[in-house]
């Protein structure tokens, strides 16, 4: 990768974003800029950049991840070919040692100062197929539906159970919200589908995942939503890492010797996902069967070899989506 002239930090809230430009022949120089999160703001900003002299092609944009926040911004970078870095707050808090102070000025700074020191580990964002944008936004509704449903449905058995007289009274209106909020899914999840139809790359994609005993369509979304359409993780061990699925040693000297374990960061719900999807094939999967019986008869224990299945279908996920190929099933 080219020696990057420019590196633009950028540190986003809800209503502005603070821009820093460091450049490394002048360290000393102090450029900043604030902005309205908004697309008048970012043309304004775009327009700021070209005002300052820097090339697009040769400056990296520096962009903490903050969700919904920064997606604004990033897509309207990603249309001006800008190279784009998007930077997971915990991995820069922690390795830029001691801090003193927090703005969003220094911020801004710190997220520039950040690129340039660690320019060899860049990771540029690809642009989105816009069927996934749509569907991770979508996905995250879905989630909140189902959390509200079953809170609502927890509640309400449990005044049952404790409490008749309340639960006399209140189940009307909780029961008229519960039905309200399951049509409400039912019609999203008809709209992910139409989404998933009218995509060929999506539709095409979820098929080749879903021919996986045990797989099931959420779970491949969800994959394809957190991977870009495996753009992000280039093979299965990344995304085992990602999932939470990878163990990793744990040991030091003499007096720290434990057994090997997975990180607890991870996307959990990827994760609570691959369980299920584990389950369903050691069900009814006869290799994954044999496989999973096999580990159990060597002593292992029934998680440890749960996620081991789970290792299993990442691999196998993978497999198809580079063969472009559909999972054969094969005999024990």
């Amino acid at each position: 990768m080219d020696k990057f002239k420019h590196f633009v930090g950028i540190d986003i809230s809800k209503s502005s974003f603070d821009v820093a430009v460091l450049t490394p022949s002048n360290l000393e120089a102090k450029i900043h800029q604030v902005f309205p999160n908004s697309v008048k703001g970012i043309k304004k900003f775009i327009k700021w950049i070209n005002n300052e002299g820097l090339a697009i092609d040769n400056t990296l944009f520096c962009l903490e991840q903050t969700g919904i926040y920064s997606e604004l911004l990033s897509s309207l970078l990603e249309d001006q070919k800008a190279k784009v870095w998007i930077i997971m707050p915990y991995a820069m808090k922690h390795s830029m040692g001691l801090q003193r102070g927090k703005t969003d000025k220094l911020d801004s700074f710190r997220i520039a100062e950040y690129g340039f020191r660690h320019e060899d580990k860049v990771v540029l964002e690809k642009p989105s197929n816009q069927g996934i944008k749509t569907l991770k936004k979508m996905l995250t509704a879905r989630e909140q539906l189902l959390d509200s449903i079953s809170r609502l449905e927890v509640y309400l058995a449990e005044l049952k159970q404790f409490d008749l007289d309340s639960y006399k009274i209140i189940k009307p209106s909780y029961t008229s919200s519960i039905n309200s909020l399951k049509k409400n899914l039912k019609k999203l999840e008809e709209e992910i589908d139409k989404v998933c139809l009218e995509n060929e790359e999506i539709r095409k994609t979820l098929s080749l995942g879903c021919s996986i005993v045990g797989v099931g369509k959420i779970t491949m979304l969800h994959i394809m939503v957190a991977t870009k359409m495996f753009t992000k993780c280039v093979n299965a061990k990344q995304l085992a890492c990602y999932c939470g699925v990878a163990p990793f040693a744990f040991s030091s000297g003499k007096s720290i010797n434990k057994k090997p374990r997975v990180h607890f960061m991870a996307n959990k719900k990827i994760k609570s996902l691959l369980h299920m999807c584990a389950i369903s094939s050691i069900r009814h999967d006869q290799e994954i069967n044999a496989y999973y019986t096999r580990k159990i008869e060597e002593g292992k224990h029934a998680l440890v070899c749960i996620n081991n299945v789970k290792r299993k279908l990442l691999e196998r996920i993978f497999v198809v989506i580079k063969r472009q190929t559909p999972y054969m099933k094969v005999a024990a």
